[in-house]
């Protein structure tokens, strides 16, 4: 019984997919939000990313580190605001996608792009996988690489750093 019910829900889901498109190019609209781990602190994500043409997009991301390093445990009651105001950045991106390039399946997009945000300038590279018509699966790694407008002050959670993201991808538009 369980091999037929799980045989039935693998027909729906690749039925769901047959139609899906990780990347629609332009007019394409995606919101996402998942698991953040940026040398080894866990956090957040949310972002959206908005389709210009067939082969790029533009985008915002929000990032948080709710795991604090252990010197901000130790000064918690002096500068509680300022631990938290380094635990976060804002970016925008523009990423290429190259699904169509590599011919793969339209429920795949490989993707990659700078980023620049408020912390640090990053390179990224992800992909996407595509459930059905509106939700899917993202995994993405970012190499944080310099400080830009506020991180060049006091010590950093992103700067110099490896990191990467998983979560679900909800698509509107086209």
């Amino acid at each position: 019984m369980k091999k037929l019910l799980l045989s039935l829900f693998a027909l729906l889901l690749m039925s769901a997919t047959a139609n899906a498109q990780a990347f629609d190019g332009e007019g394409d609209w995606k919101l996402l939000g998942g698991y953040l781990n940026v040398d080894g602190k866990s956090g957040f994500e949310l972002g959206s990313d908005y389709g210009f043409n067939d082969y790029f997009s533009m985008g915002g991301k929000f990032r948080f580190i709710a795991q604090k390093r252990k010197d901000d445990v130790a000064n918690d009651d002096i500068d509680e605001t300022a631990s938290g105001f380094r635990r976060y950045d804002l970016d925008l991106h523009v990423l290429g996608h190259l699904s169509e390039v590599l011919d793969l399946p339209s429920q795949v997009d490989l993707y990659v792009g700078p980023a620049v945000g408020i912390r640090n300038f990053q390179v990224l590279g992800g992909a996407r996988f595509m459930l059905g018509e509106t939700v899917g699966l993202y995994a993405e790694a970012h190499q944080n690489l310099f400080p830009t407008i506020w991180g060049k002050s006091e010590p950093e959670y992103f700067q110099h750093k490896f990191g990467f993201s998983a979560g679900i991808v909800i698509t509107f538009g086209n």
